[in-house]
């Protein structure tokens, strides 16, 4: 039947690019996410996406790029949960671990290790403006 909804799509060796839900879209939020993978499941009823093997992730609107061993993206709990050699870029930042946990609408990486490991990180700090404390600065002197 032509429309009928199946509840399960398997794709293998092939992309798929996941739309944001108009209705829900934010600014902070809006865009597209791109996963690359050597397998995938895509679950319609629950909106959840299973990639496995050579995993790629990108997702332009926050300027993030991953890469892992499998990932699951939930559409309704709008979070990315990356397994396996985690390689996560966002700008100049770096985040190397053995899960890393994106949830997408707070902007906010929750990265684990392997046990008794540690995760690896390195961002890039702005510099900062400090204010003249010179001696010959002016100072307003009180009435």
């Amino acid at each position: 039947m032509i429309g009928k909804q199946i509840g399960w799509a398997v794709v293998i060796g092939l992309a798929i690019v996941v739309g944001s839900d108009v209705q829900a879209q934010t600014p902070q939020s809006a865009g597209q996410l791109s996963i690359s993978a050597d397998s995938q499941e895509a679950n319609t009823s629950t909106g959840v996406i299973v990639a496995r093997g050579n995993v790629r992730i990108e997702y332009p609107a926050r300027k993030v790029t991953a890469t892992a061993e499998q990932a699951t993206y939930s559409a309704k709990e709008k979070k990315i949960i990356l397994t396996g050699n985690v390689s996560l870029i966002q700008d100049e930042n770096r985040i190397n671990a053995e899960k890393v946990t994106y949830f997408i609408d707070k902007g906010l990486f929750q990265a684990d290790p392997k046990s008794k490991q540690q995760v690896r990180s390195t961002y890039n700090v702005p510099p900062t403006v400090l204010e003249d404390v010179s001696p010959n600065a002016s100072r307003q002197s009180a009435p």
